[in-house]
């Protein structure tokens, strides 16, 4: 029996077109985040393997050698002419949806697919503000934990919000969070406990 083939992820048209790539010195950057934290983030891509965001972090961690967490979105991408639209939905309707993913995750927010699919009467603004919270969360965390494990010595609360200055204020469920991960690690207990790099 044949070893079942990996599908092949490609970026979406879109994205390109609408998404710049990322600068030599970002890419450094991001590339060192993996290596030390991992991928906080999952790729986003169509049922028809379009990568709708994460296509650096997709290409990175293929150099790497890793395997990318992807989260396969419940609508094809509208480009490739043979991919059966979801019932109810055609081609165009399905590169609308990958556009207001692209333009969402551009602006660092994303409302589940699976919500905006839903009727008006069903969909509620309160879960909509959820799924941002949520995201937002995750933006934060990630910058935590590179903020930590990028620093040469044990840093402590108060120094990481003074690092990110009053957009990021009450970084202590974040901290928790890191330390159940194991994506940072607790070096001393006290009035200002430090962390530093798993």
């Amino acid at each position: 029996m044949g070893r079942r083939k990996e599908p092949e992820y490609k970026p979406h048209p879109l994205l390109e077109e609408l998404r710049p790539r990322l600068k030599a010195s970002a890419r450094k950057y991001l590339e060192r985040s993996l290596l030390r934290v991992g991928q906080l983030h999952p790729i986003l891509a169509t049922m028809d393997y379009y990568i709708l965001d994460g296509r650096e972090r997709f290409e990175l961690m293929q150099s790497m050698g890793l395997k990318p967490k992807i989260n396969q979105l419940n609508f094809y991408s509208g480009v490739d002419q043979k991919a059966l639209p979801n019932a109810g939905f055609s081609l165009e309707e399905e590169f609308q949806s990958c556009l207001e993913v692209i333009e969402e995750t551009g602006r660092g927010k994303w409302l589940n697919s699976q919500a905006r699919r839903e009727d008006s009467s069903s969909n509620s603004s309160g879960s909509s503000d959820s799924s941002n919270s949520s995201d937002s969360s995750c933006t934060v965390m990630e910058a935590v934990a590179l903020f930590v494990c990028s620093s040469p010595e044990p840093v402590t609360r108060a120094q990481a919000e003074q690092h990110f200055g009053k957009t990021y204020r009450g970084l202590c469920p974040y901290f928790d969070s890191l330390l159940k991960a194991n994506r940072i690690r607790l070096v001393k207990r006290g009035k200002a406990p430090l962390y530093w790099r798993p």
